[in-house]
């Protein structure tokens, strides 16, 4: 990882990189994709570097009150 990757990865605790891994392992399975997005309960992550279960987080938005952007924005990924 480089330094400008490592500047813009978000760090999820334990609890919360374990739900979204799980998340990414629904949505990803098997694939290796540059970019992708998943939803849990209260946010949605924007996603790079998606291969053997691995990923960094470079976007978390909380989904409350964002209903309308994330819409669009999911379109995108």
């Amino acid at each position: 990882m480089t330094e400008q990757s490592k500047k813009d990865t978000i760090w999820l605790d334990e609890n919360e990189y374990s739900i979204v891994s799980s998340e990414v392992m629904k949505k990803y399975t098997n694939k290796s994709v540059k970019n992708g997005s998943v939803y849990t309960t209260d946010y949605y992550y924007i996603l790079r570097n998606i291969k053997d279960g691995n990923f960094e987080v470079i976007g978390k938005i909380k989904i409350e009150g964002n209903e309308p952007f994330l819409n669009n924005l999911e379109g995108e990924f």
